[in-house]
């Protein structure tokens, strides 16, 4: 009878204990039988992990040089510099107009950069002949600096006493060097005249006249002249060549006057639908305007801030841009409206469709791209050596469409070739042309 108690009360205290615990809700359909017995069991609260911080890439300040305001030119880089500062601001941006102007203040300008530890990236434009020197000044005592070259003036480099170098050596100064792609300029061009419905294209070269001329031996755009040839009589495009000397055109009253003879002579002999090359200025619009012939804007400043420029100078412009300075037109953002007043002027001289530029200024779209590259390097989504082709063509892309309102104009990048190597920090870049 004891026994039978004891039994009794066992069965009972297992009962109350498997109630108060439970089996493993994972258990599969058909192992009800095999089980383990979990009970909740109080345990003490972990404590929250030490928080660990991680540090972001510290960001820095991105100097512009650019030549003095006006020197050499309208000062283009200068305005494209002084936009970016606006844009991004002083925290940003240091713009500064000394380099160029003098050795003495590229000096100051080496110096106070290698001082300052906020400065990480150096875009230069445009890098003449003497930059290497002071650049290796920078570099011998900053290592963590990216520099940026544009328009650099590379071949045949030699900056003596200071320093002299060969083109591999000189190329190497920069981390990124931007150039525009002329030769692929001179393969586009009569293309782009043909698009705009011409039949010939005229090119006016500079050639040698004396034993003594710099020019002897080689006429001016000898290898330029072969390639728009070659291109022409591809395309079948009527492709004539005029010989001047340097000489030969001196102030605006010369140019002139070399315009009246020549201009109405090829109009004659080639007709209306042609376009001249080799010729730079406002009169060759003004020209170009009152002959009724193709426009093709092919030099570096080729713009609409250019093209209006040009047409104000000579009233050939709505009167809404007369009064407008070089500083407004270059502003990006009175791009799009700028276009627009351009294409109905040349529509009231029944120019529209016949005249060409690029979308934006080279200038303004080379040092944006090289600061919105220099961000990006800042803040390590680019590598830090090399460079990254893909984005750098987004960049310009981007920036084309945005700014100009017209899209679906393409930028075309390559990498530098001499003699036989490839300089994969030297990037050529090219624009689509813009048609009015």
């Amino acid at each position: 009878m004891y026994k039978l108690r004891i039994l009794v009360l066992s069965i009972i205290i297992c009962t109350a204990l498997l109630a108060a615990c439970g089996r493993d809700s994972t258990m599969p359909t058909g192992q009800e039988h095999v089980y383990d017995i979990v009970c909740e069991i109080a345990l003490p609260e972990p404590e929250p992990p030490e928080e660990v911080l991680l540090e972001s890439p510290a960001m820095g300040r991105i100097a512009i040089l650019t030549e003095p305001f006006g020197w050499g030119g309208v000062g283009w880089e200068w305005y494209s510099a002084n936009w970016l500062y606006e844009m991004h601001s002083a925290e940003m941006i240091v713009p500064d107009s000394r380099w160029g102007g003098s050795r003495g203040s590229m000096y100051v300008a080496a110096e106070e950069i290698i001082n300052d530890p906020e400065i990480k990236v150096i875009i230069i434009n445009s890098a003449p002949r003497g930059v290497n020197y002071f650049i290796s000044k920078i570099r011998e005592q900053r290592s963590d600096i990216f520099i940026v070259y544009i328009e650099y003036d590379s071949d045949n480099y030699c900056d003596y006493p200071y320093i002299s170098l060969n083109f591999s050596e000189s190329v190497g100064m920069a981390d990124l060097i931007l150039n525009i792609d002329m030769l692929e300029m001179y393969r586009s061009l009569p293309v782009q005249a043909q698009a705009l419905g011409a039949e010939t294209l005229v090119f006016f070269y500079i050639d040698g006249w004396d034993d003594n001329s710099y020019w002897t031996g080689r006429s001016y755009f000898y290898d330029e002249r072969a390639i728009m040839r070659e291109m022409s009589d591809e395309i079948g495009l009527c492709f004539v060549e005029v010989a001047r000397s340097p000489e030969c055109i001196g102030c605006n009253s010369d140019f002139f006057m070399y315009l009246q003879y020549n201009v109405p002579r090829l109009i004659e002999n080639y007709g209306r639908d042609i376009a001249f090359l080799g010729l730079r200025g406002a009169r060759v619009f003004t020209t170009s305007a009152r002959e009724g012939v193709i426009y093709l804007s092919s030099y570096r400043q080729s713009s609409p801030a250019r093209l209006a420029r040009d047409m104000r100078e000579y009233m050939l412009i709505p009167s809404s841009l007369l009064g407008v300075g070089n500083e407004t037109l270059s502003d990006k953002n009175n791009l799009t409206s700028i276009i627009e007043e351009l294409r109905n002027a040349l529509d009231e001289h029944g120019m529209q469709g016949r005249v060409s530029t690029w979308p934006v200024s080279a200038s303004t779209l080379l040092t944006y791209a090289a600061v919105e590259y220099g961000i990006m390097w800042m803040n390590g989504d680019v590598p830090q050596y090399g460079v990254d082709m893909e984005i750098l063509q987004r960049i310009m892309a981007g920036f084309i469409a945005e700014y100009s309102g017209e899209y679906g104009l393409g930028v075309h990048l390559s990498q530098r070739t001499r003699d036989g190597n490839v300089y994969e920090n030297y990037v050529l870049v090219f624009m689509d042309f813009m048609t009015y």
